[in-house]
């Protein structure tokens, strides 16, 4: 399964995103800033990378 790595500062558009990409069959993982996201990529690498 490919995972897919958000980050977005709007809870709504991030909930958003993450339903529909789960729904699609993608192994979704939110964060609310790009730090966070780049800590945890440094440890677990992903298909795709999303910013805002």
């Amino acid at each position: 399964m490919e995972k897919i790595y958000l980050a977005d500062d709007d809870a709504d558009i991030l909930r958003l995103l993450e339903i529909f990409l789960k729904n699609e069959g993608y192994d979704v993982k939110t964060f609310t800033n790009g730090d966070a996201l780049y800590a945890y990529f440094i440890e677990q690498n992903a298909d795709l990378v999303i910013l805002d």
